[in-house]
């Protein structure tokens, strides 16, 4: 053994989901050739990741008779980014090999308000509208568009007259004429609520409704 060939480089790498396309990992000789007898051809080739948690079977060993150690079940977890994959053997020496890869956001599963409705007059639009982004389960901002998220009052006795419903671009939900009725100095709390792939809310809370 003295190389090791990416036969199938990984990719596909969605935030949490296995990768689309698993690695393959030929353990060679020095003219590239599959190294297919002896214990080198069947030893560990591990897998590990520069960053992000690296999901499922990270140990396989090459098969008998061909040198080759397929993957399954890989996935990563993390901040959206490039990471490099490295595999390794360690007979008859340490030999690694590595690739980049790109994890681009999962699912939407929460959602975060980055700007919240403020001063908004009774009958007339917010003078700040809210923005929502919706993010993954580890806070990377999705990337679809088209989701549409509402606003809503679920404490207090005011009425959205105008403007509760905003459309995601790039996973983020900007408001325009929002518009609540109500009383002078009431507290609301807003519910921003998605139902792709489930209903997921936030709340803000104590907007005031000045006369």
């Amino acid at each position: 053994a003295y190389q090791l060939s990416k036969s199938t480089s990984a990719a596909g790498a969605v935030n949490g989901v296995a990768f689309t396309t698993q690695p393959v990992i030929t353990i060679q000789d020095q003219d590239g050739n599959p190294v297919t007898t002896g214990v080198q051809s069947t030893q560990n080739v591990t897998i590990s990741s520069s960053g992000a948690v690296l999901g499922g079977t990270k140990i396989v060993a090459g098969a008998a008779g061909t040198g080759v150690a397929t993957y399954s079940g890989l996935s990563l977890t993390g901040t959206a980014a490039t990471y490099t994959l490295t595999y390794t053997i360690t007979n008859p020496s340490t030999i690694t090999t590595t690739q980049t890869i790109v994890l681009t956001p999962g699912v939407a599963t929460k959602l975060y308000v980055s700007t919240g409705a403020a001063y908004c007059p009774s009958r007339q639009a917010c003078q700040t509208q809210p923005v929502v982004l919706i993010r993954d389960a580890s806070d990377n901002q999705v990337t679809t568009s088209g989701t549409t998220v509402t606003a809503s009052i679920t404490n207090g006795t005011g009425t959205i007259t105008a403007g509760s419903t905003a459309t995601s671009s790039s996973g983020q939900a900007t408001f325009s004429g929002l518009t609540i009725q109500g009383t002078a100095a009431n507290n609301f709390t807003f519910t921003y609520t998605i139902t792709s792939p489930s209903t997921i809310s936030v709340d803000q809370t104590n907007i005031q409704v000045v006369a």
